[in-house]
């Protein structure tokens, strides 16, 4: 028959305690790393978020610009040329050809003339003008 005495038992007890203060202090331990592996895994995420929000603003402000320089081509591209010349020349400064007719309208409130005049130089211009008031 086997004796087992009392200090057998206690160092057996002990044992098992021992070892389960292990388990819980390596429970412990893989805790705290796993938070902290989690806590940087939520970081990283967070910031890729970020920079495909930022990447996809990016994207559309650049299709606006070269929308907006394609535009801008197309009228450098028609302002180059003798007709596309002219006609923003004529809606900047409202200016006409020599021999061509302008209609001017002239009114008060609601009343309407037309007017038409040749271009002419300043000073007839300026003698039509008095004339007109006579």
């Amino acid at each position: 028959m086997i004796r087992v005495s009392y200090f057998d038992m206690v160092s057996k007890k002990q044992n098992k305690k021992i070892h389960i203060q292990y388990t819980i202090a390596t429970v412990l331990v893989l805790c705290v790393i796993l938070f902290f592996i989690a806590r940087a895994s939520f970081g990283a995420y967070q910031k890729m978020r970020a920079s495909t929000e930022k990447r996809h603003r990016a994207e559309q402000t650049q299709n606006e610009l070269q929308a907006r320089l394609d535009s801008l081509s197309k009228k450098v591209e028609y302002l180059d040329t003798e007709r596309g010349l002219e006609e923003e020349i004529r809606s900047k400064f409202n200016v006409a050809k020599e021999g061509e007719e302008v209609f001017v309208i002239v009114g008060d409130e609601g009343e309407k003339s037309i007017s038409a005049s040749t271009t002419q130089s300043v000073l007839s211009r300026f003698w039509n003008w008095i004339t007109f008031w006579n």
